[in-house]
Parts: structure tokens; sequence; C-alpha cells
């Protein structure tokens, strides 16, 4: 009876407490250590059952998720786990594992607060899905969704695609999105988007460990109505970057209040971004049609698949081809790309110098540039599946070929 979602990202820092007496899923529950999701997860496997529980909360700190197993399900067994919520903090996730299969009887934990309950035999897969899913929920991540965006190599219009995405997704999606990076004093994010830096990373972490909503707030500028944008930057070039747990911190906040983040990775540090690549729900690697960069994005696919624990799933990473046609001779072809790459290009982005550069060079946002093209539309698709908000048909608007081929819908103004 398991309520899993989707749970295919690097689990939150977290402490699973498990009292279980049956060897096999001892076992299974150990073996979640050698699972790419659960390297922050702290999982203390004792043989005991919902009595064992109770005595050892009666002494420490419960643990963020406790799974219990249980022979009996009686009137006894609901009035112990009464008494061990006594002990529990009130956002404490439970898992039963029980012998029997009951509808009414999962309708009674759930309502007593138990995130799941399972019934054996239970399959090693299923049972890191549900721990997964219960962490999730537990850490109030479940519903957000993180985008990063990685270039290849710098220049190839990282930045670009990720403010593009971002605005794409508050305007056309019309959802709550949160565009930011980690490039500390190299961050232009701000007045790209005809703003300044009103702060630093590390001040913004700092707020964010305090669970100071007010700095927090102040530290957002609104872009539009549903974008808002991180105002970092203020650090001095050289200063140390921000640590990857400090960054997580503050990640993890603003996934509590935005729906979509759009994380620009063109600026991060390497331990930052390999944090948040194998944490995110949805890649974009950026490349340019020359030979090294395209080697170079071959690489990157590569090693994020390794740092996934091997994730097979082709809606995980999309290839955005940028600058097609700026050196023609010096290009490969898009089907000579995807041999070199071993992968298929998902978004091919003609050059535009009345576009993305122009909108660096003045300092305002694409959707304000004088005869614009409009927003790259094909970028959403991959993040409408993960919210469930499908890109609105403008079949009539759609350029087939041109200045940014079929990815561009012109936007009336």
């Amino acid at each position: 009876m398991s309520k899993m979602g989707n749970t295919e990202t690097l689990l939150p820092m977290s402490s699973v407490g498990v009292f279980v007496k049956n060897k096999k899923l001892r076992d299974d529950l150990r073996d979640l250590e050698e699972d790419w999701r659960f390297p922050r997860v702290q999982i203390d496997v004792v043989q005991g059952d919902v009595h064992t529980a109770l005595d050892t909360y009666k002494t420490q700190t419960t643990h963020d998720l406790i799974l219990i197993e249980t022979d009996t399900i009686d009137e006894s067994f609901s009035e112990s786990l009464e008494a061990l919520s006594a002990y529990c903090t009130e956002d404490t996730a439970a898992i039963i594992v029980g012998p029997v299969n009951d509808v009414n009887l999962y309708r009674k934990l759930t309502a007593m607060g138990v995130s799941d309950y399972l019934v054996h035999p239970i399959e090693k897969e299923v049972l890191g899905d549900v721990i997964a899913s219960a962490l999730v929920e537990r850490m109030g991540t479940a519903k957000s969704r993180l985008v990063t965006v990685i270039g290849a190599k710098g220049g190839v219009g990282t930045s670009s695609i990720a403010q593009a995405l971002a605005l794409g997704c508050s305007e056309q999606l019309e959802q709550k999105t949160m565009l930011l990076d980690a490039g500390g004093g190299m961050s232009y994010l701000s007045v790209a988007l005809g703003g300044e830096p009103i702060t630093t990373l590390k001040e913004a972490s700092r707020a964010a460990l305090a669970e100071d909503e007010g700095s927090m707030k102040r530290m957002l500028v609104t872009v539009n109505d549903k974008l808002s944008l991180l105002a970092s930057g203020g650090e001095p070039l050289l200063e140390e970057p921000i640590s990857v747990e400090a960054f997580e911190t503050m990640l993890d906040v603003l996934m509590n209040s935005y729906p979509i983040v759009i994380f620009d990775a063109s600026c991060a540090s390497v331990p930052i971004q390999r944090a948040l690549l194998a944490r995110s729900h949805k890649i974009y690697v950026v490349t340019t049609p020359t030979l090294s960069s395209l080697r170079t994005a071959r690489t990157l696919v590569q090693e994020i698949k390794t740092l996934r624990g091997g994730e097979e799933s082709p809606s995980l990473v999309d290839l955005v081809m940028n600058m097609m046609g700026q050196f023609p001779k010096q290009e490969i072809s898009k089907s000579e790309a995807e041999k070199a790459l071993e992968n298929t290009v998902s978004h091919r982005i003609d050059f535009n110098p009345k576009l993305f550069p122009a909108a660096e060079i003045d300092g305002v946002k694409i959707t304000e540039i004088k005869n614009r093209q409009g927003l790259i539309r094909g970028l959403l698709e991959g993040i409408s599946d993960l919210v469930g908000v499908h890109v609105p048909s403008t079949s009539g608007d759609i350029k087939e070929t041109g200045i940014m081929g079929r990815l561009l819908g012109k936007v009336k103004g």
C-alpha cells in the first residue's frame, strides 16, 4: 500500500531508525548504503520491534524517519504506537511493516500519522523507494523540482539558457520560479535581469540556517509576478566559494517555497556542481557545435550518469546545442554531433546576436528586447512534465525556419 513518488534524486541529510526482526529485511536496509541516493542518510538498524523503539527514544532524540516491523496488528500495537509518539517530534515520519494487507488498517495507521504501511514480502527496490519518498516528504522538498543548467565549457551560453528557462517557466508555464547561481562575485544574474547584487551567498546561507525569513525575503528580487532571483554577487571576486553544506542549506529553504528552482551551474565550484547534479530532477547540458565542446559534453554526460549510480533515465538530461551557425565552416552538423556525443541532441538553437548577447550587453530581460523572437519553448517540455503543466500551444506563432528555428515562438508585444 505504498504511496511512492518521484525519488530519483540525492536524498537530503537525514537519519533513519530501523527496528525489525526479519534478517533479510535488516540486510536489505543495510544495503541501502550502496544506493546512490542514500550517501547522506544515516541508517541505524536495530533488531527489535515497537517496544525496542519505545525504550530507545526514552533516552535519545528520535530519527527523522522510523521504520518498525511488527508481527501483530492489534489494539496493543496501536497503543504502543501512541505511546511512542509522545517521544517523537511533531514531524517525525514512520513506516510500518506488518503481516497482513488490510485497507482499514492502512487507513487507521495513516490517520495516526504513519507515512506508509508495507506487507511482507518486500522487494529491496520498493523498500528503498518508499523510504526515499518518506524522507523527501519529511524534509519538505517533495513538490519542488530542481533544474540545473551546466555548460560543457565557458562561453557556450549556459547562463542565457538558464535565464530563458526561468522566464519561460514563470511566464509560459505560470509557475512560481526561483533562479540562482553559485558564482559568488563572478555572478552577473542580477545585472543580466536589470538589477544589482544586494547580498552574498554566505549571507543568504546564514539567514537560511537561522530560519530568518525576513532577511531571506530582502535578498530576493522580483523579476516578474512568478519569477524571483537570489540577488547574490556582492562577494569579492577572489573570495573562497561557499561550502557545499551551506549552499544546500540555502537551497533547501528556497525549495520549500518555490515549485521550480533553476540553478545556473556555470560559475559554481566543482563540489557544488556535483552535489546539485546528483539531486537535480532535470539537467540541461549546453554545448556549441565545435569538436572541443562536444567532446567535453560527452564526457560530462557520462560523468553525470556515473554520479547518479548509472541511472538510465532518458528524460533526465537534455543536450542543448547552442550558437548554431556562428562559425559555419568550423561547425559539426547535428547528425555528426550526435555520433560524437553518443546521445540525441534535444534542442538545437541558432546563433542570434540580437537575442542572448544583446540581453547580456544591455542588462535587460530577453523578453524586453525590441524585435525579439521570443522565449525558448522547446526547452520547457522537459520541465512541463515535471510539474504537470503543459506548454501553451502557439502553433500559429512558431517560426519553422530561420533564427532559433522551431524552438522559438514569437511573443506579442
